[in-house]
């Protein structure tokens, strides 16, 4: 069977404009994931949708909003203060397993930074800015014991406080 000259350019345009289209499908896609909106495969926090890292989420829950995971404590616990809410469970930093959020020793300002951006950030409009604010600076991880805790201290900086240190340190934070 032959084909006509003008059914042969009509297919061809047929896919072009069908390889246009899943061409501009994948960029919008990897446009999406790289520009941290969504994060396949992956969860987020459900505060800031950063990516959750293992070592250190953290589980807040308020009667309004239910439960919500965090990326950081610090990020939870803005959750916890604008929802009149309750921090639950905290991620022993150097383990990985969920302790309870009251009794962790958490540890304030260290370069233990696994949520938290580059100083510098790229815009939707290619423009670069310097990060001056980020929600889940300055780092809040939590430890299951104070002396481990304080080894970490010791090797990273920054400061130990208790769980109602670190909700103050968050709510003056936000009343910046």
């Amino acid at each position: 069977m032959a084909f006509s000259s003008h059914q042969l350019k009509t297919s061809s345009i047929y896919r072009r404009g069908i390889w246009a289209v899943v061409l501009g499908l994948a960029g919008v896609l990897a446009y999406l994931v790289l520009s941290g909106r969504i994060a396949p495969g992956r969860p987020v926090c459900s505060i800031c949708q950063r990516p959750l890292h293992p070592a250190q989420v953290f589980l807040a829950a308020s009667e309004k909003e239910g439960e919500r995971w965090a990326c950081c404590p610090r990020c939870g616990l803005h959750f916890v203060i604008e929802s009149n809410g309750k921090a639950l469970r905290a991620t022993h930093f150097s383990n990985g397993k969920l302790i309870d959020a009251e009794y962790a020793t958490y540890l304030e300002g260290s370069d233990l930074m696994q949520c938290c951006g580059p100083t510098t950030l790229r815009t939707d409009s290619a423009m670069i800015c310097e990060v001056h604010y980020d929600r889940c600076m300055p780092s809040l991880v939590a430890f299951a014991n104070r002396q481990e805790a304080q080894t970490y201290q010791q090797q990273h900086g920054g400061r130990l406080v208790s769980l109602a240190e670190a909700k103050a340190s968050v709510g003056r934070q936000m009343r910046k």
